[in-house]
């Protein structure tokens, strides 16, 4: 079953389960977070209990008897609580809990929504809660392939381990558990449909001391998958709204997972843009075949960043002042490296010259592209696109 298949971030859950008394994974709505613990996690940590505030039952009984609720805890090694935002209670109770004896790994919280942001229980969890986020199924995982970390910028494979179908595919279908899988493309369009209709009309409308609007919701969420360089104003300007409900509403978008930014590079110019938390949801929503693949690409590497030994430095864009784009460029403090996207099979000297000009500005800057196939030109390693997963 697609939904079974092998995560990357197994290793990395079994790890702080070592030594974090409380771990919290969050990602958004169907990105298999239950199916995780109850089928996949067993495989390699024993001992683990399952209970969900889904269940309205089981969400009366931890909100009224917190406490008796959470006794089990005290005989299982792993107690996993789903959709643990909506009983903020539990937070303030499992911290007592903690306090009294800090055992690793006792409580999994899973979760769609930022748990910090939306009930302000940063401060009382501090130093006993670690965070894992949840992305949609990479490339690899979708195909049960093997995949594994690298050195090279961007996590570029030398020898990619996708067939250009299989990736047009990906673009077209994304990584949702449960939705890449279904062949009938009319059936996986009524899931997204539906899947945004939950997160715009319930998820964001639960949100505690919100005032959102869930029409509005939908259509920012359209503008991020459609437009080039899709940042706060330029939506507010496109929707004719004010610019501070447009912020207000992706940042709750945000906090539930549904969307992620991506800031300019100091070298360039330009504002903090947006991207969809899965590229089937931007092929859902039109989104041009570049913009597929930055998604994609900017997926993979925040997925691997997070899953993988952790990694130095920062992911941006970078903007020239005639408004030119590099897609991607990642900076430590050992090197810079520069992307671009070049989402036509044809490759031109043309579409070389920003990321030589770039190096102007960076002269340590090693520069790479996308493009249809692998090649090399001068200064620039060209990549086919299937590299990127």
């Amino acid at each position: 079953m697609a939904h079974l298949r092998n995560r990357l971030v197994l290793n990395l859950i079994k790890k702080k389960l070592s030594f974090a008394p409380i771990l919290a994974i969050q990602g958004v709505r169907q990105r298999g977070k239950s199916v995780l613990i109850r089928n996949l996690l067993p495989k390699v940590v024993s001992d683990i209990s399952y209970d969900t505030l889904d269940n309205p039952d089981t969400l009366d009984f931890a909100q009224n008897a917190t406490l008796t609720f959470l006794a089990r805890a005290s005989e299982v090694k792993h107690f996993a609580i789903d959709e643990a935002q909506k009983s903020p209670k539990i937070f303030d109770a499992i911290k007592y809990l903690v306090d009294l004896k800090r055992t690793p790994g006792k409580f999994i919280l899973l979760g769609s929504t930022e748990f910090s942001l939306l009930f302000k229980i940063r401060e009382s969890l501090t130093g006993r809660m670690s965070r894992v986020r949840l992305y949609p199924m990479t490339a690899a995982e979708e195909l049960g392939l093997v995949s594994k970390s690298n050195s090279n910028p961007f996590f570029l494979l030398a020898k990619p381990i996708l067939s250009r179908i299989q990736l047009v595919r990906h673009l077209e279908r994304g990584g949702m558990p449960g939705i890449f899988s279904i062949r009938e493309a009319s059936q996986r369009e009524e899931f997204f449909r539906d899947w945004l209709e939950l997160t715009c009309q319930r998820d964001l409308t639960n949100i505690p001391k919100g005032k959102f609007d869930p029409a509005l919701a939908f259509r920012i969420l359209e503008l991020i998958a459609q437009v080039d360089l899709p940042d706060a104003a330029s939506i507010a300007s496109k929707l004719r709204k004010d610019g501070r409900v447009i912020r207000s509403h992706l940042e709750a978008l945000k906090s539930l997972f549904v969307i992620h930014e991506l800031p300019p590079h100091p070298l360039g110019t330009g504002k903090t843009i947006y991207f969809l938390c899965d590229v089937g949801i931007a092929h859902h929503l039109k989104a041009s075949f570049e913009r597929k693949l930055w998604t994609w690409v900017i997926q993979e590497n925040l997925a691997k960043r997070s899953y993988f030994e952790p990694r130095e430095g920062h992911l941006y864009y970078y903007r020239n002042s005639k408004g030119s784009i590099l897609h991607l460029v990642e900076e430590t403090t050992q090197k810079i490296s520069a992307l671009k996207i070049l989402p036509e099979e044809k490759v031109s000297e043309l579409d070389l010259l920003l990321l030589r000009a770039f190096k102007n500005k960076a002269p340590q800057a090693e520069l790479y592209a996308l493009g249809s196939q692998e090649q090399k030109r001068e200064s620039v390693r060209i990549f086919s696109w299937e590299a990127a997963g």
